[in-house]
């Protein structure tokens, strides 16, 4: 099998902790706009494509341009370390790449107090609304994004020559659906609500009102 299960729940992970790491840095205003950084949405014709590729059309911010920066380079860091640079490599991790980036702007609504995933819709997410949300299930980029992982591992993996690889596909995307409904059912409720009461702990106590599960922080602490 190309993809074997251990890289599936190391990179799940990945997209896991980026998603804690944005609702620890945001907090409940999504798209970093309580952040001290540059925003923009209007540019010349190089911008406009970046914001396009990068943005899905959304404001530019420079919070955003460094996170995906980062993202992009991490998954890079094993060709510095030996791993060779080949058109079918750089392919495995572009597919790596479209793959973690919608699953972790998912899980950031699932991980977040004021979100959680019955506020996951176009009425509640302000940066997400200008977007077409096929069956009014996610934004198209979530579909266009993972329809690029998909393609990207059909090539690498070579399944074009060796159909019988397939299996190994399927079997990695259906491990990795499976793990986003675990993280939506066990994980995020317990996650939600431990930080809610841990932020109500703090010296001084930072009140968090879990919208999700209803779970109010104001008498704790």
């Amino acid at each position: 099998m190309l993809f074997p299960l251990p890289e599936a729940v190391v990179f799940f992970a990945w997209a896991f902790l980026s998603a804690a790491l944005e609702v620890n840095i945001e907090g409940s205003h999504g798209w970093a706009t309580s952040l001290p950084t540059w925003r923009r949405a209007r540019g010349g014709r190089a911008f406009r494509a970046a914001q396009l590729l990068l943005m899905g059309g959304r404001p530019m911010t420079g919070y955003h341009l460094c996170m995906f920066s980062l993202q992009f380079l991490a998954l890079h860091l094993c060709y510095a370390q030996g791993t060779p640079l080949t058109w079918l490599n750089e392919c495995q991790t572009l597919a790596f790449f479209f793959l973690i980036c919608p699953t972790w702007d998912f899980l950031w609504f699932v991980l977040n107090p004021a979100y959680g995933v019955k506020k996951f819709s176009k009425e509640h997410i302000e940066w997400h609304a200008g977007r077409w949300w096929p069956f009014s299930l996610f934004p198209v980029d979530y579909a266009v994004s993972a329809l690029l992982s998909l393609v990207f591992m059909f090539i690498a993996s070579g399944a074009y020559e060796e159909p019988l690889n397939i299996i190994g596909l399927l079997g990695f995307y259906f491990l990795w659906a499976m793990l986003v409904v675990l993280t939506v059912d066990l994980v995020g409720p317990w996650y939600r609500e431990r930080r809610v009461r841990l932020l109500a702990s703090n010296d001084p106590a930072i009140i968090e009102v879990n919208c999700d599960d209803g779970i109010d922080s104001s008498n704790e602490g």
